[in-house]
């Protein structure tokens, strides 16, 4: 007696159909995926900003002197400097997806906020801001402030007002 073998697979009709509804629910993910990289890449600024500006109280308490960073609207770049106008450190420049669109107080193309020996600053803000629309039609943004007494350095969020 010569045994069969039974062969358990899926058929074509059935792999048809698995491979049209994970079609469907790819076509359904791809644009949320698109946009968090670029919510990404706007968050990431604004921690960067930040922390820019935390690195220039640092300095000014460390070295007992004031340091200043400077925002360049024009240029699209934040940098660090001294009194004398030397810079320290690597100019910040944005991610192209990103631009840095507001700065108090203002100074020439931009703002300047100054950190003195104590680690206190003028109160201040930058706001970086997403080049490419939201869902609602607007643009999305973060803006970073810093408090004068304590020169506190704080991310507000997401549109938040």
């Amino acid at each position: 007696m010569i045994k069969k073998e039974k062969y358990n697979a899926f058929t074509m009709t059935e792999l048809l159909v698995v491979m049209s509804i994970m079609v469907v629910i790819m076509a359904m993910i791809v644009p949320f995926v698109k946009t968090f990289g670029t919510g990404q890449e706007l968050k990431k600024s604004a921690v960067n900003v930040a922390s820019m500006l935390r690195l220039a109280r640092q300095m000014a308490i460390t070295m007992n002197a004031t340091y200043r960073v400077d925002v360049n609207l024009a240029q699209d770049a934040i940098y660090i400097s001294d009194l004398t106008g030397s810079r320290y450190e690597k100019a910040y420049v944005p991610p192209p997806s990103v631009d840095i669109t507001a700065a108090t107080p203002a100074y020439g193309a931009g703002g300047r906020i100054s950190f003195n020996s104590r680690g206190t600053c003028q109160a201040g803000t930058v706001r970086v801001t997403s080049r490419r629309k939201n869902n609602a039609g607007g643009y999305d943004f973060y803006e970073i402030t810093t408090s004068g007494s304590a020169g506190r350095v704080r991310i507000k969020g997401l549109n938040e007002t």
